[in-house]
């Protein structure tokens, strides 16, 4: 039997398969393959007013600026995950920072004044520029080729790691710029006003998107992943994200009752960070397909990210803290023991893993090991446990203080948790789903 179909029929039903076609495919962009799961951030012991934040490759090493008083404050550095601080530079009015992958490199941008770099971690610096009102600045991995914005100007950039500066681009109210590893693509976004990308380090530069009031810009090591961010309180403040360098953009994480301050992506642009004005901090494992908060970090002003995206660091103007998933715990006090700062490592500390496990909630055995990476750093390896879960790390000495760590697994059921306590001769335990 033969079934006869008219050509309009013919027109209608193909119409209608490829009507459906952009449907399903529209509904895959639209849902995520699994929800972003919370990360656990810890409140730092240093307060400051800060407004802008870098850190190494690593997350290492970090940079800060505060930007208290009439005279503005102060940029201070650490070298052990936030450990510890150290008072650097002047009391100026900061506007933004950034680092080198080694953190060996840094440029400072002062809202009404010079631009300053640093070529040994932040101990001293180097007046560069002339005086403008900079908002921004970003650097490629080497610290060689840097890009800076100005509030009412244009853009510059250096090759030399500052020492000298070329005008580009046209006078815009420049509010973010971000950099790829080799200093080749840039991305600029200003108030009120478009997207900037660049393909030739800024010599030449393409508008995109839309005029939105863009607030905040992260680009992935290579440059084909950008995030930007609107701070707005009207319907379209949202993330905006792209895949093709900034060619085009897809609207995600919608809150109309936050003003996104501060996007921060990983080198990958898998795991993403976000801060919001008169809200809280929201992180993302899958692109930014899904967001999550989970925490209770008021007016975030800025944020930065390790390469590999597992630590994160957020600093605020309100209440001035810092928050980081490089979990430093304070010690525990114990019957043996009293609420010493750890001892300085030793040549005793191994750098094999010192494997334990324990069987968690659910049957499933998730093993733990501690691996000595610097001479100050520690790293507990979580494998093999249940993905996107809750665990507890408590590791012990005898005569020693006890630690104890807490966090969430990657989709793979792994963590890396780095830590500034010495725990050289340490064993360690990791219960699963425990609160």
């Amino acid at each position: 039997m033969r079934i006869s179909i008219s050509q309009s029929d013919r027109r209608d039903l193909t119409f209608r398969i490829i009507s459906l076609g952009f449907l399903i495919s529209l509904l895959a962009t639209m849902q995520p393959a699994h929800a972003s799961s919370p990360v656990t951030w810890t409140k730092m012991e240093f307060v400051c007013n800060c407004t802008s934040i870098a850190t190494s490759s690593d997350g290492s090493k970090v940079v800060v600026a505060d930007d208290s008083g009439s005279l503005g404050g102060r940029i201070y550095t650490s070298a052990n995950y936030g450990a510890a601080w150290t008072s650097r530079a002047t009391n100026r009015l900061w506007s933004g920072l950034a680092s080198s992958s080694d953190g060996t490199k840094l440029v400072a941008t002062i809202k009404e004044g010079p631009i300053f770099t640093s070529t040994d971690s932040g101990a001293n610096w180097t007046e560069r520029a002339s005086n403008r009102r900079w908002d921004s600045v970003a650097s490629s991995s080497d610290g060689t080729k840097l890009v800076a914005g100005i509030e009412g100007g244009t853009l510059f950039t250096s090759s030399d790691s500052g020492m000298t500066w070329t005008q580009r681009e046209s006078a815009r109210n420049w509010t973010s710029v971000a950099s790829s590893s080799d200093g080749t693509k840039l991305v600029a976004v200003a108030r009120a006003d478009q997207i900037f990308t660049s393909k030739d380090s800024g010599a030449t530069w393409v508008a995109r998107d839309s005029a939105r009031l863009w607030r905040s810009v992260s680009s992935s090591s290579d440059g084909t992943r950008l995030a930007a961010a609107v701070y707005s309180s009207s319907n379209d403040s949202w993330i905006y994200l792209s895949s093709d360098s900034g060619a085009t953009w897809v609207p995600r994480a919608n809150d109309t009752s936050r003003y996104w301050q501060s996007v921060g992506m990983s080198g990958n642009g898998s795991k993403l960070v976000a801060s919001s004005y008169q809200g809280t901090v929201y992180t993302s494992d899958d692109f930014g397909a899904s967001w999550v908060s989970g925490n209770t970090i008021q007016n975030g002003s800025a944020v930065a990210t390790s390469t590999d995206g597992n630590v994160f660091y957020v600093v605020g103007t309100l209440g001035a803290y810092l928050y980081t998933t490089a979990t430093l715990a304070k010690p525990t006090p114990t019957a043996s023991s009293k609420p010493t700062a750890p001892a300085t490592p030793t040549s005793i500390a191994t750098t094999t893993p010192q494997p334990s496990s324990t069987t968690s909630t659910n049957g499933k055995k998730a093993s733990i090991g501690i691996k000595k990476i610097t001479s100050k750093i520690y790293q507990l390896q979580i494998r093999n446990g249940t993905p996107n879960s809750r665990y507890t790390v408590i590791a012990t000495k005898k005569g020693k203080n006890t630690y104890e760590y807490g966090g969430y697994t990657d989709p793979n059921g792994s963590a890396t948790i780095n830590v500034s306590a010495n725990l050289a001769g340490y064993s360690a335990v990791v219960r699963m789903g425990y609160k």
